[in-house]
C-alpha cells in the first residue's frame, strides 16, 4: 500500500490562472515528481489549482459557488502545509483574472485566503514601494528610507574618492603598501614610522606596541597637509560630505512626511474612520449610547456612525480562555502512540495528572521557560491551571476601558477629532473653557480622545494597564537595559585586556546578535496599547545597546596612539563586512524556515502541527530599522579615518533593501501593520548620528598624527593629543595645538565651529521643538492637524477598512492560523437571525477569513459556560 499521503481530487474553472509558487514549493514538487511515478492525477498543475478554496470544497466548472466543505484527509499531508504556507502565511494581492498577466489591482494583506477574487503572490521585481504600503506605514517607510538613504551615500561615496586618493598617496603614507588587507587601503592608516628617543616621556602612557626596551617610542610621519596632492586640504572635503549629508538628512524628513500623507492617502483604512476614546465612564458598556454622543459629529444624516467597540478591562480572562485554546491544541497535536501507551487514553476532565517519575531535571526547566519538549501531562496541568483562573475571573464584574467609534465618512472623523481635543490636563481636571457640555459625555466627562492605530496594530491585552504600572515597567525594563549595556561593554573590555584585541572584537560580533534578543525579553515587561509602541520602545533600546557596542565600545578599547593603526580599521571592516554580506545571507537562505518545511513538517503527525511548520519566520521591524541606524552610525563615526565606510554603508544598504524585500515577500510571517511612529524614531538617531558624525571628526582631525609626540627644540616630548578625554570641547587649537601646523590648525578650527553650529541647530529645532510640541502644547493646548485629503471613500464601502474586534493573536508561535476574537458581535436588525447578523458583522469588521470555519468558531466568547454577556465587550455594525 502507497504511505503517501491521499491526494486532493480537484476540478478548477477554465477561467482560473496558474498560482504562483515559491520557489521551495517547486522544489518539492519536483523531488515529488522524481520519487513518484507520473499520472495524470500526479501533474503539479493540477494538484495545485488557483482557487485558494481548493483544499475544502469542489469548484464546478460551469458555476464559481462552493458545494459544502470536504473534510480533511486524516493523514498530514505536505500539499496541503504548502499551500497555508502560499495562502497563509505569505501576504497575496488581488488579480484580474481576464487579464494575462495577472494585473496587480488592489491588493489586502489580511492573514487570510482569498474570499471571492483571484490572488496572487507578491512579484520579487514590479512590487513598488507603493504597493509596500499594504503592509503597513512602518513597513513602507522602511523601505522608502533605505532606498534614499543609499542614492545618499552613493553621492557621499562620490565625494569622498579624494579623501581615498590622498590616504593612499606617497604624500601621506607611502602608498599604503605594506598593509596585508588591500581592502584597507585609503583609510587613513600610517604605515609611515620611526623610532624616536623622547627623555621626558613616561612609558606608562603609551601602550607595548608604542614603545620598546630602549626607551625609544614610536613615531607616525603621516600628515594631513595635503598641498601636493590636492589644493584644499583633505578635511575640507569630510567638511563638504558632511554638509552635504545635513541637507540630505533634511530632505529625508520633508520625503517622508510627503510619503507618509500620499502612502495614507492611498489605502482606506480602518484608521481612516476611527476615534478612541481612552478614558470612557467605567459603566458606559453600551454601543447605543456612544452612538448617540458621536452621531452629532456626523455630517450627513444617512451617513452616521458605522461601527462601536467597547472593551472590557478582562485581559486576565482572555489570556486564560486563549491558553485554553492553545493548550488544547497542542494536547492534540502532540497527542501520540507513546502518550496513550504511558498514560492511557485521555479525558480533559480527570484531575491533575502525575508527571512521568522518569522524566529528567532538565526538561522541567525546559518546559517551564522555553515551552520545549512537552508532554501530555505538563499540558493538562497547565490546562486545569487555566481553567482554574476561567472559573475565578467569570464571577467578576468588568468595566470599560476603551471605545472606538469608527464613522461611515472621514469628514465626520475629522469633525469630532477637532471638537473634542484639548490638553491632558484639561481632560484630567474635567475643566475646559473650550469644551461645551454637548460635547462632553454624560455632559460631564472630558473624553481624551484620539485618532486610532491601525485595527491589527492594537494590542487589545493592554488598553487597561493602570499608569502607575506602566512607569514601574518603564523604570524597569530601563535598568535592565543600563544592565545589558554596562555587561557588554565590561565583558569586551577585559577580553580586549586580559586576551587579545581580536577576541575583543568577536565578543562585539556575539553581542550584536545577542543584544535584539536579550532587549526582546525586556521589552515584553513593558505595556503598550499598540504594536508600533512596542516596536517603537524596542527600537530604541536596541540603537542605543548597538551603538554603544559597536562603535562606542571599539572607540573606548582602542588606545589613542593606535587610532591609526591597521588593527582598529581592519576591525571596522569585519564589522561593515558583516553588515553587507554575512547578515543578509542567513536572512536570505533561511535555514530554519528551510528546516522546518523540508525535513520537521515530515515527521508531524496532525495536519495542524505540519501547517506550524510552514508559518514562515518571524521578523521584528524594529530590529530592521536598527540594522540600518546602527550601520550608519558606525559609518559617520569613523569616516573621517576610514572614508571607504561610506562605500560599506551603501554596500550594506542596498543588499538589506533586496534581500528584506525578498523575504518580506517570500519568507516572513505576516504581522499587524505598523503605523509611522517608529520611522519618526528613526529620523531622529539619524540626526543624532549626524551630530556624531560632525563632532567626531572635529576630533578626530584635531588629533593627527596621533601618536603623542611633539618635537620641541630638536628635542620630543609628551604632549596629550587626545583632547576628547580630555574633555576639551569643541576641539579647537586653543586647548592644545602644539602638535599641529598652521594649515592643520586652520581646518580644525573650522571643523570644531561647524560641529557647534550643527548641535546648536539641533538642539533648538529638533529637541525644543519636540518637547514643546509633544509636552507642552499636549499638556495645555493639544489641538487637531488635518493631514492630507478626504477621499470621500464611505466606511462601508471601503475594501481594507476594518473593524476594531477585541482579540487574542497567538500565531507568532504556531498555535493558531489566525488571532481568537474576544467579543460579542451585534447588529442593527432587530428581527433577524442573531448568528446570521453576527457573522455578516464579523465578516466586513474582522480582517480574517476561514473558509473552513465560522466566525463564531475562532470567538472565545463561546468557550464559557452559562451567561458570559457581561465577561465580553461588544462590537456593534450600524450598517
Amino acid at each position: 500500500m502507497d504511505p503517501s499521503p491521499p491526494e486532493v481530487e480537484v476540478v478548477v474553472s477554465s477561467s482560473s490562472s496558474p498560482p504562483s509558487r515559491t520557489m521551495g514549493h517547486k522544489l518539492y514538487l519536483r523531488f515529488k515528481k522524481k520519487n513518484k511515478s507520473q499520472t495524470a492525477n500526479d501533474d503539479p498543475e493540477q494538484t495545485v489549482p488557483a482557487d485558494p478554496n481548493w483544499f475544502t470544497y469542489r469548484t464546478s466548472e460551469n458555476s464559481q459557488s462552493p458545494t459544502p466543505p470536504t473534510p480533511p484527509p486524516s493523514t498530514p499531508s505536505l500539499d496541503l502545509a504548502w499551500h497555508h504556507f502560499e495562502y497563509i502565511t505569505l501576504p497575496r494581492f488581488f488579480t484580474s483574472s481576464n487579464s494575462s498577466p495577472p494585473k496587480k489591482t488592489k491588493a489586502k494583506i489580511t492573514n487570510s485566503v482569498c474570499r471571492t477574487n483571484p490572488t496572487n503572490l507578491y512579484p520579487l521585481l514590479s512590487t513598488s514601494l507603493m504597493d509596500l504600503n499594504d503592509f503597513g506605514l512602518g513597513v513602507s517607510l522602511y523601505f522608502v528610507t533605505i532606498a534614499f538613504l543609499s542614492v545618499l551615500l552613493f553621492i557621499s561615496s562620490c565625494v569622498a574618492i579624494p579623501s581615498l586618493v590622498y590616504f593612499s598617496s606617497t604624500s601621506y603614507s607611502a602608498s599604503q603598501s605594506t598593509l596585508s588587507n588591500p581592502l584597507l587601503r585609503g583609510s587613513a592608516i600610517c604605515t609611515t614610522t620611526a623610532w624616536v628617543a623622547c627623555p621626558s616621556c613616561d612609558p606608562s602612557l603609551f601602550p607595548d606596541s608604542r614603545k620598546d626596551s630602549a626607551g625609544l617610542f614610536l613615531k607616525n610621519n603621516c600628515a594631513v597637509d595635503n598641498d601636493d596632492t590636492f589644493s584644499i586640504p583633505i578635511a575640507y572635503v569630510d567638511l563638504a560630505n558632511i554638509f552635504l549629508l545635513c541637507i540630505g538628512i533634511l530632505a529625508l524628513n520633508f520625503l517622508m512626511k510627503r510619503k507618509s500623507v500620499a502612502f495614507d492617502e492611498a489605502k482606506q483604512t480602518g484608521s481612516d474612520y476611527t476615534v478612541t476614546v481612552k478614558d470612557p465612564d467605567p459603566d458606559a458598556t453600551s454601543p447605543d449610547e456612544w452612538r448617540d454622543f458621536f452621531s452629532q459629529f456626523c455630517d450627513h444624516d444617512d451617513k452616521g456612525v458605522a461601527a462601536i467597540t467597547v472593551t472590557l478591562d478582562n485581559e486576565v480572562l482572555l489570556k486564560a480562555l486563549a491558553q485554553q485554546r492553545r493548550l488544547r491544541s497542542a494536547i492534540k497535536n502532540e497527542l501520540g502512540e507513546e502518550s496513550e501507551k504511558l498514560f492511557g487514553r485521555y479525558d480533559e476532565s480527570q484531575a491533575y495528572m502525575v508527571p512521568d517519575p522518569d522524566k529528567p531535571a532538565y526538561q522541567f526547566w525546559a518546559q517551564k521557560f522555553l515551552g520545549v519538549l512537552l508532554d501530555l501531562p505538563y499540558l493538562h496541568n497547565e490546562l486545569k491551571i487555566q481553567q482554574e483562573i476561567i472559573a475565578v475571573e467569570q464571577k467578576r464584574t468588568f468595566h470599560a476601558s476603551r471605545v472606538f467609534c469608527s464613522f461611515e465618512t472621514e469628514s465626520s472623523q475629522r469633525t469630532a477629532l477637532t471638537y473634542l481635543q484639548c490638553g491632558y490636563l484639561q481632560g484630567f481636571s474635567n475643566k475646559s473653557a473650550t469644551i461645551p457640555l454637548e460635547h462632553r459625555f454624560r455632559q460631564q466627562n472630558i473624553l481624551n480622545v484620539c485618532e486610532s492605530a491601525e485595527p491589527t496594530a492594537v494590542d487589545f491585552l493592554k488598553l487597561s494597564v493602570p499608569i502607575s504600572r506602566l512607569i514601574l515597567e518603564r523604570l524597569l525594563t530601563f535598568f535592565l537595559t543600563c544592565c545589558v549595556i554596562a555587561a557588554g561593554f565590561v565583558l569586551v573590555t577585559l577580553s580586549n585586556e586580559h586576551v587579545s584585541f581580536v577576541f575583543a572584537g568577536v565578543m562585539i560580533s556575539v553581542f550584536n546578535v545577542i543584544i535584539p534578543v536579550l532587549l526582546k525579553i525586556v521589552t515584553s515587561f513593558e505595556s503598550h496599547a499598540t504594536k508600533g509602541g512596542m516596536q517603537t520602545s524596542l527600537f530604541t533600546k536596541i540603537v542605543i545597546c548597538r551603538w554603544v557596542n559597536s562603535a562606542i565600545v571599539i572607540f573606548a578599547i582602542t588606545p589613542f596612539t593606535e587610532t591609526l593603526t591597521e588593527t582598529l580599521v581592519d576591525q571596522l571592516y569585519v564589522i561593515f563586512f558583516a553588515d553587507f554580506l554575512t547578515t543578509p545571507l542567513m536572512r536570505f537562505l533561511d535555514i530554519g524556515g528551510v528546516l522546518n518545511r523540508f525535513v520537521f513538517a515530515k515527521k508531524a503527525q496532525t495536519q495542524g502541527k505540519m501547517d506550524s511548520y510552514f508559518n514562515g519566520t518571524a521578523y521584528n521591524i524594529a530590529e530592521r530599522y536598527t540594522d540600518i541606524t546602527k550601520t550608519l552610525f558606525l559609518a559617520f563615526f569613523y569616516a573621517a579615518i576610514f572614508p571607504a565606510a561610506y562605500i560599506f554603508c551603501l554596500a550594506s544598504l542596498a543588499t538589506t533593501f533586496f534581500v528584506d524585500k525578498y523575504a518580506l515577500l517570500r519568507v516572513w510571517r505576516q504581522q499587524g501593520k505598523i503605523g509611522e511612529s517608529i520611522s519618526k524614531v528613526s529620523r531622529f538617531f539619524l540626526v543624532v548620528a549626524l551630530c556624531a558624525h560632525v563632532v567626531m571628526s572635529s576630533y578626530w582631525w584635531s588629533g593627527f598624527p596621533f601618536d603623542d609626540l611633539c618635537l620641541e627644540d630638536g628635542e620630543y616630548t609628551y604632549c596629550n593629543q587626545d583632547l576628547l578625554r580630555l574633555h576639551k570641547f569643541p576641539a579647537l587649537p586653543l586647548f592644545g595645538d602644539e602638535w599641529m601646523n598652521d594649515e592643520q590648525r586652520t581646518f580644525v578650527q573650522v571643523v570644531a565651529w561647524f560641529s557647534v553650529v550643527v548641535l546648536a541647530i539641533t538642539f533648538f529645532f529638533v529637541i525644543c521643538r519636540w518637547i514643546y510640541s509633544n509636552c507642552i502644547v499636549e499638556l495645555f493646548s493639544r489641538t487637531y492637524k488635518v493631514s492630507g485629503v478626504d477621499q470621500q471613500i464611505d466606511f462601508s464601502a471601503a475594501a481594507e477598512a476594518f473593524g476594531y474586534c477585541p482579540q487574542v493573536d497567538l500565531t507568532a508561535d504556531g498555535s493558531s492560523k489566525f488571532p481568537f476574537l474576544a467579543c460579542r458581535f451585534e447588529t442593527e436588525v432587530e428581527n433577524g437571525d442573531a448568528e446570521a447578523e453576527a457573522e455578516r458583522a464579523a465578516d466586513k469588521l474582522w480582517p480574517f477569513h476561514d473558509n473552513t470555519n465560522t466566525y463564531a468558531f475562532w470567538n472565545l466568547s463561546n468557550d464559557l459556560d452559562g451567561d458570559s454577556a457581561n465577561c465580553f465587550g461588544v462590537v456593534k455594525y450600524y450598517m
